[in-house]
């Protein structure tokens, strides 16, 4: 459960930190302003691009704890790591409205999921196909918005935060600011000597 209180994002601290020459604290930042929600648990997933670098350093943040990683392609000299918490992903995933969503793009039901999605990004990336725009069901949208952004193009949508809202704004509403909140808290205790595994083993915040 996220308890609220009043955060505040210390941008100068950010920016001190990040530019002070300590590569595991500049890149644990990073992590947290991507990935916060998901590694305190109000998000199923989301993905961070990288250097081969920092990609590198990764397995040294992020082992024997409930968050996953996995690599999903190069674009533009950058690594696109993908973070997810396993058994959230694939229930969300294997509900029958995410199921009818991914059938009509090659996803079957018992199928590796990140397997035909790392495919399709390869095949993106080569310019075979198109955007696999349901990676938006990777990343935890409601199945009903990431629809309507296919079927607008983008276009025509309420509001916009962490993606764009078709449908049930209030929801949308409390889950960014939820989210934002997320990103606050982790980067204060970052910046308070704490490290990503602290954040991660953090699930209700008080």
């Amino acid at each position: 459960m996220l308890t609220r209180k009043k955060v505040s994002m210390p941008i100068l601290n950010i920016m001190n930190l990040r530019s002070n020459g300590d590569y595991m604290i500049s890149l644990s930042l990073q992590l947290a302003l991507n990935c916060a929600p998901v590694f305190m648990g109000q998000a199923v997933a989301n993905t961070v691009a990288l250097s081969r670098e920092e990609a590198d350093r990764i397995p040294l943040i992020f082992k024997n704890n409930d968050v996953s990683y996995r690599f999903l392609c190069e674009i533009s000299g950058k690594q696109i790591v993908y973070f997810y918490r396993k058994e959230a992903l694939y229930s969300y995933l294997n509900k029958e409205e995410s199921l009818d969503l991914l059938r009509e793009y090659g996803y079957e039901k018992g199928c590796d999921f990140l397997d035909v999605l790392s495919s399709r990004i390869k095949e993106y990336t080569g310019g075979m196909i198109g955007y696999p725009h349901e990676i938006g069901l990777f990343l935890g949208y409601p199945v009903s918005d990431v629809r309507s952004f296919i079927r607008y193009k983008g276009e025509n949508y309420k509001i916009t935060g962490y993606w764009k809202v078709y449908h049930n704004e209030s929801h949308a509403r409390k889950k960014f600011r939820i989210f934002d909140e997320c990103r606050e808290i982790a980067v204060n205790e970052l910046i308070g000597g704490k490290k990503i595994i602290n954040i991660i083993q953090r699930q209700e915040v008080i």
